[in-house]
């Protein structure tokens, strides 16, 4: 059966988004047994006699969706990320103050999740995230994709200051790299259904 892994680097989901959970990164894997509730039952044997070896099978297709990655950033880049993230993340503000200021957020519910999720990521561990890594640099990490994963990236409009583009990915053939027009980095508010039918494609869904 066929799994999804959805990575994305925003801090909140649209409650509508259907299969997925608002987290600061998702890696969630579905399989369509379990979201049909059905279950394989296990063959069973006397026991005088031997379980037979299982015999090898091809493995799954697996799809991993990117949601505009940071794949490459500059000391610059990543310096002001750094320092912006940081003051977000030491000054919260209400939802009533995140609902005025960012238009993508429609509802007062959006708008508390937004606060919470702010609340919950801890300064600390972003401050880790960073000193971890230097240089900022995972592309190179789509060198090695094994041939029963397909990677998708979804890059946010090139007018919309996106963290990845689709031309960061040119050196790999094997990743499907898709521009989301009209939206900036926050793909997962601006435009949650590409991404799930994105994570979908390919898949089959039991009833």
């Amino acid at each position: 059966m066929p799994d999804v892994a959805l990575i994305t680097p925003s801090l909140h989901w649209r409650k509508n988004s259907n299969l997925f959970l608002r987290r600061a990164i998702i890696l969630l894997t579905l399989s369509s047994e379990c979201r049909s509730g059905a279950s394989s039952p296990l063959p069973s044997y006397p026991s005088s006699s031997p379980s037979p070896s299982p015999s090898p099978s091809p493995p799954d297709l697996s799809t991993v969706v990117l949601v505009d990655p940071p794949l490459e950033q500059t000391p610059e880049q990543v310096a002001y990320y750094r320092k912006r993230t940081g003051d977000i993340l030491r000054n919260p503000k209400t939802p009533e103050a995140y609902l005025e200021d960012i238009p993508v957020l429609k509802t007062n519910e959006e708008a508390l999740f937004f606060a919470l999720s702010v609340r919950l990521c801890d300064v600390g561990a972003v401050e880790a995230i960073f000193d971890q890594n230097v240089p900022w640099s995972f592309a190179h990490q789509l060198e090695t994709v094994p041939d029963h994963v397909r990677v998708t990236l979804l890059a946010a409009d090139p007018s919309k200051a996106p963290c990845a583009r689709v031309e960061d990915v040119k050196p790999y053939p094997h990743v499907i790299a898709k521009t989301v027009w009209g939206s900036s980095h926050l793909i997962t508010l601006e435009a949650p259904m590409v991404v799930v039918e994105t994570a979908l494609e390919g898949t089959e869904v039991q009833n």
